[in-house]
């Protein structure tokens, strides 16, 4: 008998009111010719099967698909989000997936991961808008640039989540003359959820930054 997904709901976010509302997965956003629908998920710990994955035109995971960074982990993980239906998917890594013993490394993860692109501090351009992917960084050192879209960290900044705070990524942030838009993470599985924030700029400048957290084992 296949099983049934666990985690069935959703955060829904409207990138251009704000308006954040709780949904069942399997609803989705339905395709618009002006919008990319960004699905994002983090922390699964190989309970990815668990997760029922909304329609979506980007498929990005913040990190920690794995136990602990077995190449038997990986290798489920890419076939599970080969089968995904979403045209463009990304990950990060997190400290389970590439800590202390992990068999997954920085240079083996993107042919471990090939359905995937895998971003270690680089960047890939879908519809026009610059994604940017920082995953887990024991030494702190970051390369992001000004003018990313959307940002992918597997752990939190400073100013967004007080629990597990990465004080050198907020570091990093604040030093960017144009921050990202968006920034989606993980790590911290009790604080899901969304928060608008402003960080700081060396110039003024309009806009804000929007903050997605990461759901735990289900959709962020």
């Amino acid at each position: 008998m296949e099983a049934r997904p666990i985690i069935t709901r959703c955060l829904l976010v409207d990138g251009d009111s704000g308006e954040v509302r709780t949904a069942p997965a399997s609803e989705g956003l339905p395709p618009r010719p002006d919008a990319l629908r960004v699905v994002v998920l983090s922390d699964t710990h190989m309970f990815h099967e668990d997760v029922c994955v909304p329609r979506g035109d980007v498929l990005i995971h913040c990190g920690d698909f794995s136990r602990r960074g077995s190449l038997a982990d990986a290798s489920a993980f890419a076939a599970w989000m080969g089968a995904q239906p979403h045209t463009h998917k990304i990950v990060v890594l997190g400290n389970h997936d590439v800590g202390h013993f992990c068999q997954v490394t920085s240079k083996n993860a993107q042919e471990l991961l090939a359905p995937c692109a895998v971003l270690d501090e680089g960047e890939l351009v879908i519809g026009g808008r610059v994604f940017f992917g920082s995953g887990w960084n024991r030494k702190g050192t970051r390369k992001i640039p000004d003018g990313v879209d959307v940002l992918i960290t597997h752990s939190p900044a400073s100013l967004l989540c007080a629990d597990w705070p990465d004080s050198t990524l907020q570091e990093c942030l604040e030093k960017l003359s144009r921050p990202p838009k968006v920034h989606v993470f993980g790590h911290v599985h009790e604080a899901s959820g969304v928060v608008h924030a402003s960080v700081p700029e060396r110039e003024p400048r309009e806009g804000r930054t929007q903050s997605l957290g990461e759901g735990g084992k289900g959709v962020g």
